[in-house]
């Protein structure tokens, strides 16, 4: 029988009592109750799954389960991962004796793990264990893995942040044929591990900060990539033959040394993610022919181009394009033809106006201006009808045009340090035109710390 309205909330409140006070007779009451009606399911599903993600880490009044194999066997079918974590949980607590009980209970209860002790432990039993995915973020801790522990054969994921965990676990590589994600972030690499050239299965590779300088011509054995993050490294070559890698589709050479990037990225058929910003680029060179149907992220700013790179109107499905802080003092009128455009950063550039020519941009979602010494918009900026998020700070706007008041859907319009004063007649204005509009005077820096720009 459904029950809706104030009585809903009534048995929410009161399956949720049942479950909170642990007991195992009151799980099963409460789980048998929610069968028979899917929005009472859905709504425990909603509310423990969250919670059961996070237990080993939150430590809640769980520490004291005295039922807890009984409780994880009910909540199994709300919460698939259930098992999993409550071994997590009790590691962390360092309560290896209820680790083992649960592994008994659960042989299938730790097929990812998320700490070295646990990892240690997990080695340490006599029986292999289907591990799939490890994840270990920065510490000093001892691992005491072998290197021909069997479970290695059968990870599918390795994420390893810090220096220390990954000098331990490099030298595993090799048993690891099956390997599709290999993560070390933040390892003071110098230089990408040989036995990665091995790792065939690969399709995501993560090298983010680190000291690496070279991506390997041989990178291209690794045929099934499909990601490749090199972020904020020293890379100052990329090879010539990445196009070989047919399957890459997101390619991020964020914050590095990079004077030259090669022709050959634009055939790389699946790409539609590509990150350069922040290195020392100074043109672009596209191959003669490009067909790139899926390309619909560019993010080329922080580089010293010696002008404005054109070659990006040769991709007119380009939804979201980056390219803030370069000193342009010209937006070409040519922008008008990325008609599929979402979301546009023009930021820290010397833009005093932009070319009517924007106004085509009817998908436009998202348009960043900040720090530009923007003077006007164009008279016909309210053809932007899908504009939701607007940012003019630091710029030197005083007013706008009637046409602005066509811009419905926007939700927030930054302001700060304009000459459009808090409270002033220009902002009744645009209060009065855009009633569900918030005009933010914050600062730009603030907002940025608050991760409101991401």
């Amino acid at each position: 029988m459904h029950v809706s309205g104030s009585g809903e909330n009534k048995v929410l409140q009161n399956l949720f009592r049942l479950i909170d006070s642990l007991n195992p007779a009151n799980v099963e009451l409460a789980l048998k109750m929610a069968d028979a009606d899917e929005g009472l399911k859905d709504a425990l599903e909603a509310r423990y799954s969250p919670l059961l993600e996070h237990v080993a880490y939150s430590r809640p009044k769980s520490t004291q389960l005295p039922y807890l194999i009984e409780w994880v066997r009910e909540l199994d079918d709300v919460y698939p991962y259930c098992r999993q974590h409550a071994v997590a949980f009790y590691a962390s607590l360092g309560e290896w004796q209820m680790v083992e009980k649960l592994l008994l209970a659960y042989p299938d209860g730790m097929t990812r793990i998320f700490s070295v002790a646990l990892l240690n432990f997990a080695s340490q039993r006599p029986d292999s264990m289907q591990i799939t995915d490890i994840h270990l973020d920065k510490g000093d801790e001892e691992l005491h893995v072998p290197l021909d522990w069997a479970s290695w054969r059968g990870l599918e994921g390795l994420h390893v942040d810090g220096p220390h965990h990954a000098r331990a676990l490099i030298p595993a590589l090799p048993q690891m044929p099956n390997l599709k994600y290999l993560e070390l972030q933040q390892g003071d690499l110098e230089y990408i591990p040989t036995d990665v050239m091995g790792l065939v299965f690969l399709e995501e590779l993560n090298l983010g900060w680190n000291q690496i300088q070279v991506i390997p011509d041989d990178i291209t054995r690794l045929s099934k990539l499909r990601i490749l993050e090199c972020n904020d490294n020293q890379l100052e070559r990329i090879p010539d033959h990445l196009d070989s890698l047919v399957d890459l589709y997101k390619l991020n050479l964020l914050d590095n040394r990079i004077v030259e990037l090669p022709a050959s990225v634009f055939a790389i058929r699946k790409l539609d993610i590509l990150q350069i910003q922040g290195n020392q680029l100074t043109k672009l060179e596209l191959p003669s022919e490009v067909n790139l149907p899926d390309f619909s992220y560019f993010s080329l700013g922080n580089n010293p181009w010696n002008e404005f790179p054109m070659e990006i109107f040769r991709f007119p499905r380009l939804k979201y394009l980056h390219i803030d802080n370069c000193g342009f003092d010209a937006l070409p009128p040519e922008i008008g033809e990325l008609r599929a455009l979402e979301d546009l950063w023009l930021s820290e550039n010397d833009f005093r106006r932009l070319p009517d020519e924007i106004c085509e941009l009817v998908h436009l979602k998202d348009l960043y201006l900040d720090f530009c010494p923007l003077e006007s918009l164009p008279q016909d900026i309210g053809r932007l009808q899908k504009l939701e998020s607007l940012s003019l700070s630091e710029s030197k706007i005083e007013d706008f045009p009637d046409s602005f008041a066509q811009l419905q859907r926007l939700k927030r319009l930054y302001l700060a340090n304009t000459g459009v004063v808090k409270g002033g007649r220009v902002a009744q204005k645009l209060q009065l035109w855009l009633p569900k509009c918030e005009l933010d005077f914050d600062s730009p820096w603030k907002r940025k710390k608050g991760n409101a720009i991401e």
